[in-house]
């Protein structure tokens, strides 16, 4: 319990002293309140250190934010969900495509760990 306090107290330390990192912390927890371009702008400026091109991307991060904005498919989430996707690929390719599932929990509590196998992913 103690060890826990004090690497949340030095995690605590190390964002305070450092102002990019608080403006990160503080932008992760209240960015929602920002339009979608000005929190990437902005957590863009804090990660990277410089600006975000929008109107020319040129490098692969600034092409990624460039389609999280303007190329917002459906199915991309189905795509990032890891059991959505399951049912899509055995619609699309087969069953035979998928890897054996152990088991979807909600929770780690819910995890039967003495029923896995010794090696898992």
């Amino acid at each position: 319990m103690l060890k826990n306090i004090r690497v949340f107290l030095l995690k605590i330390k190390k964002i305070i002293l450092n102002p990019r990192l608080l403006l990160c912390f503080l932008l992760c927890r209240f960015g929602s309140m920002f339009p979608d371009k000005h929190y990437l702008f902005l957590m863009y400026l804090l990660r990277m250190n410089k600006l975000l091109n929008l109107k020319s991307p040129k490098t692969f991060n600034e092409k990624l934010q460039w389609l999280k904005l303007y190329d917002r498919r459906p199915e991309y989430t189905i795509y990032a969900d890891k059991y959505a996707v399951r049912e899509h690929i055995a619609n699309t390719i087969g069953e035979d495509y998928l890897i054996p599932l152990l088991g979807v929990w909600d929770k780690v509590e819910d995890i039967p760990w003495n029923k896995l196998p010794n090696q898992f992913i």
